[in-house]
């Protein structure tokens, strides 16, 4: 029952992405906020239904970009693996591990669809790509990850409470 809360709580993250999130702009570069907060998410050792909230958002951002589906669904449920993986390796840094997934998500975002407008043949030079769109994008994914982490740690808590409390 609490994997279907998955469905409204995305839907406002990709609301504010889409409103919000994606006019701020680093160069050519956007946040993207659905990839944070799916980190932050998985990284929290109470939660479970972590594949869940992974293909809600794939779903939800594939819906709405013009990147096809199963591109997201690589994205979000590698993001997911990777995450869950670490959090049975690195469990006492979680915030380190929101670190480490929201740069390695952001390069599995970025530089594949770089490599595949460049086959397609873009005017866009890869290193060009690397500079003004996936770095800037990297750098604002990770000033997002501590307030995203906090709102999401708070979430997961309440969702989730600890025996002791």
């Amino acid at each position: 029952m609490k994997a279907l809360i998955a469905i409204p709580v995305l839907v406002g993250v990709l609301i504010l992405q889409t409103a919000a999130v994606s006019r701020m702009s680093l160069l050519y570069g956007t946040a993207d906020l659905m990839l944070v907060f799916l980190a932050a998410w998985a990284s929290q050792e109470q939660v479970k239904h972590v594949w869940a909230w992974a293909v809600v958002a794939a779903v939800l951002v594939g819906f709405v970009s013009a990147t096809p589906f199963y591109w997201w669904s690589v994205v979000y449920l590698g993001i997911a693996f990777v995450a869950l993986y670490l959090r049975r390796r690195v469990w006492q840094m979680p915030v380190l591990v929101v670190f480490f997934l929201v740069f390695g998500g952001s390069l599995l975002e970025h530089v594949p669809v770089l490599i595949w407008q460049q086959l397609q043949g873009a005017n866009l030079s890869v290193l060009d790509g690397l500079s003004l769109v996936t770095l800037p994008s990297v750098i604002l994914n990770l000033v997002l990850v501590l307030p995203v982490y906090m709102l999401v740690r708070d979430l997961a808590n309440g969702l989730y409470p600890s025996e002791e409390e």
